[in-house]
């Protein structure tokens, strides 16, 4: 039965950074849309998701939880560096569409 699925159009949803991405995804010219998030409520947004998520690390007191997350010393490493590999693949890949959560939101 799940041979007969179509295998594209796909949707996948990753909190991946650019560089571990399959390497298929640029070969096959994937359309990508990367949304990014002010770096405020992303912290906020995280520390809470890594209190209730037995999977990740303890997120410990806010104040420690922010500074490591400044530091990028949580999963996936540095917010800045997150977002700005994206901002530079999209200088160079045409098929991915780079904007923001705040202007999503907006639109309601």
């Amino acid at each position: 039965m799940a041979d007969k699925l179509p295998t594209t159009p796909r949707l996948i949803k990753s909190h991946l950074p650019v560089q571990f991405m399959p390497k298929s995804f640029w070969e096959q010219g994937s359309r990508i849309v990367y949304v990014a998030r002010n770096p405020k409520d992303n912290a906020v947004s995280f520390y809470h998701f890594n209190r209730m998520n037995n999977a990740q690390p303890e997120a410990g007191e806010w104040s420690t939880f922010l500074q490591d997350f400044m530091e990028g010393k949580r999963v996936f490493g540095s917010w800045y560096d997150h977002v700005n590999s994206w901002w530079e693949k999209k200088q160079s890949y045409s098929n991915l569409h780079y904007m923001f959560y705040e202007d999503l939101i907006e639109v309601r």
